[in-house]
């Protein structure tokens, strides 16, 4: 099928759907200007004059900076957010503007060993981004409503300029049976119909490739249709172009380059708009030109066209009458491309790279002539790269500048008749970022705490809220007793005796510089300071705590001994009063505190013994040398002072987890039970107990059944026998991996856990499916899952990857999280939250492909493939979200058709590439047909290589899914070859 209209999926920064709407929420910390470096930047003038500059960082990975600069104040803006595989957001250009808005090319690399993704970025003058699109944009134009022409590659894109929805798309290629690459221009203004020209790449029979006489195609604004199509003239030359059209008196007037040997032509002709009818054509012979592109302007007197050549560091300037006539001609010693635009009275402006005096890397910005081209007057501009826009009398200049990792914004304003510099103006970019903060729920209680960004840094407030409110019950500023240059991280630890920690890492400068911990311990109940004590360290980080029910805290720490050098540094175990943190005693040595239990604490001595000290003096009452291969993950203090602990095994390929009852008086194991079968390999185990006593023990296994297939294990251990009571080894469902991890809250039949699972498991794919889920105690059966966070490797913020916690479930059911969700600056700013709880409605909505399995191959463009959602369930589901995503691969798709039997409600926008809500009646079944586009498309060939895309549909969090990895469909797409009209 030779189809012309194409649409794309368009990826909204917005919250992740499947989040529900909290009870309350907190946002503890603070924004502050942060002192970025940069790598690249790029200027633009806002339709009102105002300056726009968009600088990608290279202090922080996946952030870029905005600012706006008037005559009148500066708006600064952040976006992006911490890459999941690495990298820095790099800015390219700024392609269009239009208003507040401004379309952005920009590149988000992947990591060392991943390819760069090209992204296009609309955000507004504010810096804050309305939506993104994982596709390389060459060139983009605004159309009078708001709407978006995108140049990507072999095809031009409209979408919609609300919310980046497709309205249409034109693959250019299918225009030639044998083409493998047309290449074209936007024009510079976009008029009632889009008309370009098309150079065409074809490959011959012998495989060599050729370049057939270019096309003229005129397009349909609305629907993007073909309105006329033409020819140009054949030449025994190659033809191509390198910058788009100009107008004049509504006609076209195309640039054509023709290259034979050393010497380069430019053939300008103006065409008919009406039916592309040739109205005239001139030569402009060997001209400068060698690659890069021409800068290309219509006065209401003239047309202009200036062409570089890198070899000889000449340009050409030429200027023609609107009849075609050759005016003037001059040759300029530029160091690179000029850009054209008209000025004053027909004159014409012209700007080229220049270095300035005092070895600037500048730009100089000269009037020519109406009558001869010759200068009426020059400016410098001290910014290599800028923009510019007549408005009125004034000309006014963006200018962007990196130097040493600083980017600054220059605003010049010049007076368009004489060039002189009228007052402007310019700033450098700045970074937002977040002061130290550490949020946690302890004992179903949300606590907080943060630096507060005063001058001195000393403050740090301390916030308790109302679990059933979010409201604070009391806040607490507090004053460190040394001043710190800079706050390295906070973080808030549960201790017994109505108490809490608040660590502080902080810097200091004086006398030396030197790294400090501070210990902060409040009184839970009204937020006053009990003690506070300083700690030297070096670049060791923070010790591990452990508090006792006499308020006294035991930490194991490595310190600096001879600070600042810090070249000999000690392990060590301390014991602080519970009074004022005073040392009661210290035990030099390698000691990881896992537990206190009142009068002594026990712990791990040099890696392999499991050891008991005491609390009076840290003197050993025992200590058991554990075999070898082993370690703890996993440790449970039980009622009587017995230890519960999972030790890890590790001997070449086998890795298995046993679970042992340790006897108080000396360590000796009671009993030792080890889950699983015999040949699984067991790993990533967490112990819990459950509220009669019994030991649970999550972990992941992979079996003989299923190689290479990681599942969660499940076993309840009878704490007083070891008895397994049950074990949990489900297989895995489709291609999908699942993990199971016990969370706080429990009742008498089931335990509360949260569920991960993946998508493939490929290094390059990060697709992930955050759920909340329930373990039977009864047979640990895994209940319905709730989905409440996702992630399909998103472009910049994505709004599920590891940001969002579900730490317990509360007696009434409602769900405590900790979500630290990257907020519009792309700053995963920690928020406390009260979810309510999860519905009783729950089923399996399960997504299947119809027709064959496999690839999808097709002729032409695009294929129609269609997708069947069924509800097997008595109950209804509502508001779930399907949609259609490829983030990598560049495939395309629209909703094109849906039908429902058994009740439902299909999605109510069809001919959308937007996710949509959809609902499902009791046992429902609804078909959506897709129409899925490949750019790896090529007319003569079929390509060798897939693109990969997902289908999903997401429950709402209210609907319990029995089994999450149905829903999403993962599927590779081939496609090539032309119609024969027949298929």
């Amino acid at each position: 099928m030779r189809l012309s209209l194409l649409l794309l999926f368009a990826i909204l920064v917005t919250e992740a759907h499947a989040q529900p709407v909290p009870i309350w929420s907190t946002a503890e910390s603070q924004v502050t200007p942060f002192t970025a470096s940069y790598s690249s930047a790029a200027p633009a003038i806002l339709e009102n004059g105002d300056a726009l500059l968009v600088a990608g960082e290279s202090s922080r990975e996946g952030y870029a900076s905005t600012v706006r600069l008037s005559l009148v104040g500066t708006t600064r803006g952040q976006f992006g957010g911490e890459p999941i595989n690495g990298g820095p957001l790099v800015a390219e250009a700024v392609l269009a503007t239009q208003g507040e808005f401004a379309v952005l090319r920009m590149t988000e690399r992947q990591g060392e060993f991943n390819s760069p993704r090209a992204l296009v970025v609309m955000v507004d003058a504010a810096g804050q981004i309305r939506w993104l699109l994982p596709r390389f944009g060459r060139e983009a134009r605004f159309l009078a409503n708001g709407d978006v022409l995108l140049n990507s590659r072999n095809q031009v894109i409209r979408l919609r300029g609300s919310d980046g929805d497709l309205v249409w798309v034109r693959n250019l290629l299918d225009l030639r049976s044998d083409a493998i690459e047309a290449a074209l221009w936007l024009p510079q203004e976009i008029g009632p119909q889009l008309i370009l020209g098309i150079d065409f790449t074809e490959r011959a029979r012998d495989g060599q490739q050729i370049h057939p006489a270019p096309s003229y195609l005129s397009l349909d604004l609305a629907t993007g249709a073909t309105l006329w199509e033409r020819r140009r003239a054949a030449t025994s030359r190659r033809a191509f172009q390198a910058c788009g059209n100009v107008a004049i008196g509504g006609d076209p007037v195309f640039a054509w380059f023709e290259t034979t040997g050393v010497a380069t032509d430019v053939v300008l002709e103006r065409l008919a708009a009406t039916d592309g009818a040739l109205l005239w054509s001139a030569r402009t012979a060997d001209v400068e030109y060698s690659d890069g592109p021409c800068g290309f302007a219509a006065t209401n007197s003239l047309v202009a066209i200036s062409s570089h050549d890198e070899f000889t560091g000449l340009t050409t300037l030429a200027a023609l009458s609107h009849a075609g006539a050759a005016l003037w001609r001059h040759h300029l010693p530029v160091r690179a491309a000029s850009k054209l635009v008209p000025g004053a009275a027909g004159a014409l402006l012209i700007a080229s790279p220049a270095l300035l005096p005092g070895d600037i890397d500048g730009s100089r910005i000269e009037a020519r002539r109406v009558s001869d081209g010759g200068v009426a007057w020059s400016t410098p501009i001290e910014a290599p790269k800028i923009d510019w826009r007549v408005l009125g009398s004034e000309l006014r200049v963006a200018g962007a500048v990196v130097d040493q990792g600083a980017a600054t914004l220059l605003l010049r304003r010049l007076d368009v008749t004489t060039g002189a510099l009228l007052p402007g103006a310019q700033t450098g970019a700045n970074g937002r970022s977040l002061l130290a903060a550490n949020v946690e729920f302890i004992d179903g209680v949300p606590f907080a705490a943060r630096s507060t960004g005063n001058l001195d840094l000393r403050e740090i407030v301390v916030k308790r809220s109302e679990p059933e409110t979010g409201a604070p019950t009391w806040t607490r500023t507090h004053l460190l007793t040394q001043t710190p240059q800079r706050i390295t991280f906070i973080d808030v630890v549960a201790i017994p005796a109505g108490r809490l920690l608040v660590r502080v890492n902080f810097q200091i400068t004086e006398p030396t510089v030197q790294n400090v911990l501070t210990l902060l311990v409040i009184d839970r109940n009204s937020g006053n300071e009990i003690w506070q004590r300083d700690f030297a360290l070096g670049n060791f980080g923070s010790p591990s705590v452990i508090g006792t029910s006499d308020g006294s805290l035991y930490a194991r720490s490595t310190v600096c001994a001879n600070p600042p050098a810090c070249t000999n540094i000690q392990n060590q175990l301390e014991k602080l009063g519970s009074v004022n943190g005073a040392t009661v005693w210290t035990q030099q040595g390698n000691f990881s505190p896992l537990a206190a239990r009142g009068v002594d604490l026990i712990g791990i001595r040099d890696t392999n013994q499991l050891t008991l000290v005491s609390a009076g003096n840290g003197a050993a009452f025992w200590s058991q040398v554990l075999p070898n291969s082993q370690s703890i993950p996993g440790f449970v203090a039980l009622d009587n002072g017995d230890i519960g602990a999972m030790l890890e095994f590790r001997s070449g390929p086998m890795r298995k987890l046993d679970i042992q009852r340790r006897s108080a008086a000396n360590g000796v194991p009671l009993w030792s039970t080890r889950p699983g079968e015999f040949d699984d390999v067991i790993v990533s185990g967490l112990l819990s107990e459950l509220p009669d006593g019994d030991l649970l023990m999550t972990a992941r296994f992979s079996g003989p059944e299923q190689v290479g297939r990681s599942r969660p294990l499940l076993a309840r251990v009878d704490a007083d026998t070891g008895a397994l009571l049950w074990t949990q080894r489900p297989l895995s469902s489709g291609d999908r991996w699942q993990s199971v991890r016990a969370m706080l809250g429990a009742t008498a039949t089931h335990k509360w856990a949260r569920s991960l699972r993946y998508l493939d498991d490929l290094n390059v794919q990060y697709e992930e499916r955050f759920a909340l889920t329930s373990v039977r105690l009864l047979d640990g059966a895994i209940g319905p899952e709730h989905l409440f966070a996702r992630n399909y490797d998103e472009p910049l913020a994505s709004a599920g990857f590891g940001t969002v916690f579900a730490v317990a479930v509360a007696g009434d059911g409602t769900v405590q999280v900790e979500n630290s969700r990257p907020d519009s600056m792309g700053l995963r700013m920690p928020r406390l939250q009260r979810w309510p709880a999860v519905g009783s409605e729950h089923g399996d909505i399960v997504v299947r492909r119809l027709g064959d399995a496999g690839d999808i191959v097709g002729l032409g463009p695009s294929v129609d493939v269609e997708f069947e959602i069924e509800l097997a369930s008595a109950s209804s589901a509502t508001d779930a979200k399907a949609g259609f995503v490829s983030n990598e691969d560049g495939l395309l798709a629209i909703l094109r058709g849906c039908t429902v039997v058994g009740g439902g409600q299909c999605p109510t926008n069809l001919n959308s590439a937007l996710e949509q809500s959809l609902s499902l009646g009791p046992n429902a079944v609804m078909r959506l047909r897709y129409e899925v586009f490949d750019q790896s498309f090529r007319p003569g060939e079929q390509p060798n290589s897939r693109s990969r895309a997902i289908f999903h549909v997401d429950p709402p969090y209210m609907f319990g899914d029995d089994n999450l990895g149905n829903n999403i469909h993962v599927m590779h797409v081939s496609l090539g070859g032309m119609s024969d009209g027949f298929e």
